[in-house]
C-alpha cells in the first residue's frame, strides 16, 4: 500500500440534508457510559501537520469496559471537507487499513461533521498504541492543516481540544463509547521581544520614546518577523503587534504564540529571526544616536522563551572629519542643540518635502566651560554634513524663528568633497530666536533623508 488518505464520504456518508435528531456529539443512538479507552491528554506535534495521540486502556466494569476498540470519530469542522485536502492516519507508524474519512452524519445537526478512523484492529492489550494524524491543507490553503481548524471542542474548552467517541465492533456489544476526557492540544511556544534604552551617565541629549515612535518601532519589528512566520509554514496562534500599553518612555516589548514547531524550523526561525531583530535595532539606532551619542540600545527575548534573540546597539559619536573647519568640536561648545526628532512636512511642491530640525538651548550643566560663546549671541549659520553627489536633490532651507514667521533661502556648499551644505543668512538671537526655532531641509521626494545624510541612518 503506498498510501492512504481521507475521503470525503459519498452516498449514506455524506448528506446535504441533516435531520438535527441527535443534538449531541457523538451522533448515534448508542450507550454512553464508562469506557476502558481513552486517549492522553497531551497531544504531540511532530511537525508537518502531524499531531499524535496515545491510547489509554483501563480496567473498568460497565458494558464499554470489556470490548475491542474498531473505529475513532472525531467531532470537526465542516470547511475541513475539501476534498483537495488530504488527511493521513497511521497506527504505530502503519498507515491505516481503511483511510480516514470526512462524513456528515443524517441525524446530527445541520452543519456537523465527522472524521472516522476505522478498522483499528485495537484492543485492551493496546495500551500506549500512538494514532497520529497528517492534516495537509488544499488548493489555496483550503481544509485543515491544525488542530485548532480541524477540532470543534467541547464546551468551555481551548481551540484545538478535540471531541472523541470510541466504537467497539457490533458483533460484540452494538455500543459505541465516547472518549471521558478530551485530549488537549500541545502546549504553545511564546517568545517576547523586550527593546530597552539605556541612557549614558551625562544624558543628554535626552531621547525618549512617545507613544508614536514607540508603537511605531513595535511594528517595524513585528511585522518582517510575523512574515518569516508565514514563509516557515509556522501556526500562529497570537502574531506580533503593536500595543500601546506596552510601551514605556524607555522600553517596550511585543509578543507572539505558535504552535510549536519541530526542531529544524526552530533553527532556521532562531536565524532568520535573529537578522529581522538587527535590522530593527539598527533602524532605531539610526533614530536615537544621531544627537544622542552614549546611548545603548538592547533588545532580548524572555529566559522562558523557546529562541534566543539578543542584539545590543552602542550609539557611537558622530562622525570626525565633520565639520571640516578648523575649530572645538566639542559638545556643548555653544548653548545650542539640535533636538533628536525629526518632522516631516509637505514641501513647496508635490515633488518635495521638508526634513524639519527644532533648535534648543543647552542646560548650563552641560555646556562646555570655555568662556568666549557667551559673548556670541547670534546664530549665524548652520552646517550639514551630507553626501556632496547627491547635491540637485535639495532645493532649499526653510527658516522659523521662534515665534516668527518662516522664509525660505537658497543652498549654500562648502568646498568641494568638503560634503557640507550650509544653511546662511540665519542671524537669530540665540534666546529669543533660535531656542526653539526650526531649521528645515527642502529634498525631492525620491531622496530619503537617510540617504542625503553622510554616516548612514545616522543623519549627522
Amino acid at each position: 500500500m503506498t498510501g492512504v488518505f481521507a475521503e470525503i464520504g459519498s452516498g449514506e456518508n455524506l448528506y446535504d440534508y441533516q435531520t438535527g435528531d441527535l443534538l449531541g456529539f457523538p451522533y448515534c443512538r448508542c450507550e454512553r457510559g464508562q469506557s476502558a479507552y481513552s486517549l492522553a491528554p497531551t497531544v504531540v506535534s511532530k511537525g508537518g501537520g502531524q499531531y499524535c495521540f496515545k491510547v489509554i486502556v483501563k480496567n473498568c466494569s460497565a458494558n464499554c469496559c470489556k470490548v475491542d476498540l474498531k473505529k475513532i470519530e472525531f467531532n470537526v469542522n465542516a470547511a475541513c471537507l475539501v476534498k483537495s485536502a488530504i488527511v493521513r492516519a497511521t497506527v504505530n507508524g502503519n498507515l491505516t487499513a481503511v483511510g480516514p474519512n470526512f462524513y456528515k452524519p443524517l441525524d446530527s445537526p445541520p452543519g456537523s461533521a465527522i472524521l472516522r478512523l476505522t478498522s483499528l484492529g485495537l484492543g485492551l492489550g493496546s495500551n500506549g498504541t500512538e494514532i497520529c494524524l497528517t492534516l495537509k491543507a488544499g488548493v489555496n490553503s483550503t481544509g485543515c492543516d491544525t488542530l485548532e481548524e480541524l477540532c470543534i471542542p467541547p464546551p468551555g474548552a481551548n481551540p484545538g481540544v478535540c471531541q472523541v467517541a470510541m466504537f467497539n465492533n457490533n458483533n460484540s456489544t452494538g455500543a459505541c463509547c465516547p472518549q471521558p476526557s478530551p485530549p488537549q492540544p500541545p502546549p504553545p511556544c511564546s517568545l517576547c521581544i523586550h527593546i530597552r534604552l539605556v541612557s549614558p551617565i551625562i544624558d543628554f541629549p535626552t531621547f525618549r520614546f512617545n507613544n508614536a515612535t514607540c508603537q511605531q518601532l513595535q511594528k517595524t519589528v513585528a511585522g518582517p518577523m510575523n512574515t518569516q512566520f508565514t514563509a516557515l509554514n509556522v501556526t500562529v496562534l497570537k502574531p506580533f503587534a503593536a500595543d500601546p500599553q506596552l510601551c514605556s518612555s524607555v522600553e517596550t516589548q511585543i509578543c507572539t504564540s505558535v504552535v510549536c514547531p519541530p526542531d529544524d524550523v526552530q533553527q532556521r526561525l532562531q536565524s532568520v529571526l535573529q537578522n529581522e531583530l538587527d535590522l530593527g535595532v539598527g533602524l532605531l539606532s539610526g533614530s536615537v544616536c544621531p544627537a544622542s551619542s552614549g546611548y545603548t540600545i538592547r533588545a532580548l527575548s524572555g529566559t522562558q522563551d523557546f529562541l534566543n534573540l539578543r542584539t545590543i546597539s552602542n550609539c557611537k559619536p558622530g562622525p570626525d572629519p565633520f565639520p571640516g573647519c578648523r575649530c572645538d568640536k566639542r559638545q556643548g561648545i555653544i548653548p545650542l542643540y539640535v533636538m533628536p526628532t525629526v518632522e516631516s512636512l509637505p514641501g513647496r511642491t508635490s515633488a518635495t518635502i521638508l526634513h524639519c530640525f527644532r533648535l534648543g538651548m543647552v542646560p548650563p550643566l552641560f555646556r562646555t566651560p570655555v568662556g568666549l560663546y557667551v559673548c556670541m549671541y547670534v546664530c549665524m549659520y548652520v552646517c550639514m554634513y551630507v553626501y556632496e553627489s547627491n547635491r540637485r536633490m535639495i532645493t532649499g532651507f526653510r527658516l522659523t524663528p521662534r515665534g516668527g514667521s518662516p522664509r525660505f533661502i537658497s543652498v549654500s556648499w562648502a568646498a568641494p568633497d568638503d560634503n557640507t551644505v550650509k544653511a546662511t543668512m540665519i542671524n537669530w538671537n540665540y534666546v529669543q530666536q533660535a531656542d526653539g526655532g526650526e531649521i528645515c531641509m527642502e529634498l525631492r521626494k525620491e531622496m530619503p533623508l537617510s540617504d542625503f545624510c553622510l554616516g548612514g541612518g545616522s543623519g549627522w
